[in-house]
């Protein structure tokens, strides 16, 4: 393990303490991991700007802005299950492209792998009820 000089706080630090970073000759980034993120706070404020708005600009259609209002008039919980979702994601039609609305990974997973029929998913909320005893057997929540 190598050690590494800082130029931001003039610290010799292990080579653990900075970011990788193919493009420079020691595979590390030149400031060490706390110098880099205040960096990084101070330059951004809000927060680096990203790939954001043009992947969903390039995926969807719409603005991020867009994508907040939708959130919101579901009052910020997927519309599928209700809950808070760690990591919200755009449900879309595959064929038409237009967006349903906003779901947990989890719901969108499930329509997706149910390739988004609605006899599947109807065929798979009657199996779940018509077995509901099975689960007060083996003891609530699997």
């Amino acid at each position: 393990m190598g050690v590494q000089r800082c130029p931001k706080c003039e610290s010799e630090k292990p080579d653990t303490d900075f970011f990788k970073n193919r493009a420079s000759k020691t595979g590390l980034h030149s400031y060490c991991k706390p110098c880099s993120k205040r960096y990084e706070q101070e330059r951004y404020p809000n927060g680096k700007p990203g790939r954001r708005p043009r992947y969903f600009q390039q995926t969807y259609g719409m603005t991020v802005e867009g994508w907040e209002e939708l959130f919101d008039s579901q009052n910020r919980v997927c519309a599928i299950c209700g809950i808070d979702p760690v990591r919200p994601v755009v449900d879309h039609c595959h064929s038409s492209g237009k967006i349903r609305g906003i779901l947990c990974d989890n719901c969108n997973r499930g329509v997706g792998l149910l390739k988004d029929d609605h006899a599947t998913l109807l065929s798979a909320a009657m199996y779940l009820m018509q077995h509901e005893d099975v689960l007060s057997i083996v003891g609530g929540d699997l």
